[in-house]
């Protein structure tokens, strides 16, 4: 017991390869290192992550296309962490080659031609899946954030949104802003971070975003979608920068 969490923190691969050696493994327990492997990514545990799929990669030979789907997939979400998002998109591409082709793998794919800069096939694969599933919101997000006539509206211009502003409009997307501070509009529209922006709640102006970015302080933006979710287009995609945000998600 605990003796796989011994052999990752340790990134010792004599000690892995003297308690599993390769020809011991079979199907089922390299699964459950991938397993293993998954869980210690949604907890947040990198240092692991790294060692186990170091690990992996260097003492074990995978024959299964499902184990190599499942590694290829964590090694990709594992170099978008790193921000290789090149890198990244390679695995996702090679997932996809030993996958069932379900919709998950579908989605990997797009997102690896996306960071391989291959957008025109990469729009075209989120388009079979929302033919598939109209709902999927991943296909959907990604697709948005592709297409460059994505209008997008950053809500809050301090330090943050002000930031995505001027990101946002040098990656040639139209970018428009609210902020309650008549000059960081000013500021921001003489930088040309946006091309057009209100200083008050115009709910005509709110209706034409297809992407908002929220960058508020968490009561503030509660206080905002109360106030202005009317207003906003329907389908349209909303992200936030809040940060600390549990009183948003309870409220």
């Amino acid at each position: 017991d605990g003796l796989i969490d011994k052999i990752f923190n340790e990134s010792s691969i004599d000690l892995f390869k003297k308690y599993f050696p390769e020809q011991s493994l079979d199907v089922s327990e390299i699964s459950q290192m991938l397993n293993y492997i998954s869980t210690q990514f949604k907890e947040m545990n990198y240092k692991t992550v790294e060692n186990s799929l170091n690990f992996i990669k260097e003492s074990i030979n995978i024959k299964t296309d499902k184990n190599k789907y499942e590694l290829y997939i964590l090694e990709g979400k594992y170099l978008s962490l790193c921000r290789k998002f090149k890198k990244a998109g390679e695995k996702y591409i090679q997932a996809y080659e030993v996958s069932s082709k379900d919709i998950k793998s579908k989605y990997y794919y797009a997102l690896g031609l996306f960071y391989n800069e291959n957008i025109k096939e990469s729009k075209n694969i989120c388009n079979e899946i929302l033919k598939e599933d109209s709902l999927n919101q991943y296909a959907y997000s990604l697709l948005v954030l592709i297409d460059k006539d994505t209008k997008i509206l950053i809500v809050g211009l301090g330090l943050i949104g002000g930031s995505y502003a001027e990101a946002l409009s040098s990656g040639g997307y139209e970018v428009g802003a609210i902020d309650c501070n008549a000059d960081s509009i000013a500021f921001a529209l003489e930088k040309g971070w946006i091309s057009s922006g209100r200083a008050d709640t115009d709910g005509e102006y709110i209706g034409k975003f297809d992407l908002i970015v929220f960058a508020l302080y968490p009561h503030i933006f509660i206080d905002w979608i109360k106030q202005n979710q009317r207003f906003i287009r329907p389908g349209a995609l909303l992200t936030d920068v809040t940060g600390v945000k549990c009183s948003v998600v309870y409220e």
